[in-house]
């Protein structure tokens, strides 16, 4: 009996742990963001990551044109009760409030981050595909109007 009642308590601990660890998991996957990004493409972007916390990566994203800055947003990415959110905030677009993408998948270094109520994107999709190479994808809910940048480590930046 005590057998029985241990292997229970055992297997309540385990249930309880669970998504803990692995959006703890998750998290620590997100950290190789730190630093500096930049793409390698037509379209100059630019992302910044700085690790605040266990739980807080803080950044920002912007476009240049020649030297004119176009496209700038602050970006947050936090760990709060075993759910792990994108924030993005343009200041000159939804009253400066910042609009959260929740994490819904994450296969290896994929993660697929939705908003269903945001006009576009509906999912912001991020792959390390090494420690030098950073893919994103900004999409509709349906998979359309897909826009990427492939962005490397910048170094020096």
């Amino acid at each position: 009996m005590k057998y029985r009642i241990f292997l229970f308590a055992l297997f309540l601990i385990i249930a309880a742990c669970g998504p803990k660890t692995k959006s703890k998991r998750a998290f620590e996957k997100l950290k190789q963001l730190e630093g500096q990004w930049a793409s390698n493409n037509n379209i100059l972007f630019y992302e910044s990551w700085e690790l605040i916390d266990d739980s807080t990566l803080s950044g920002n994203g912007y476009s240049l044109q020649e030297t004119d800055t176009v496209f700038s947003e602050v970006l947050t990415l936090t760990l709060r009760k075993n759910r792990i959110t994108y924030l993005a905030k343009d200041p000159a677009q939804n009253r400066g409030q910042a609009i959260p993408f929740v994490l819904k998948k994450r296969r290896g270094n994929k993660f697929v981050f939705e908003n269903l109520e945001h006009d576009y994107p509906n999912r912001i999709i991020y792959e390390l595909e090494n420690d030098s190479q950073l893919n994103i994808r900004l999409e509709t809910a349906k998979g359309t109007k897909g826009t990427e940048f492939f962005l490397k480590r910048a170094v020096g930046f």
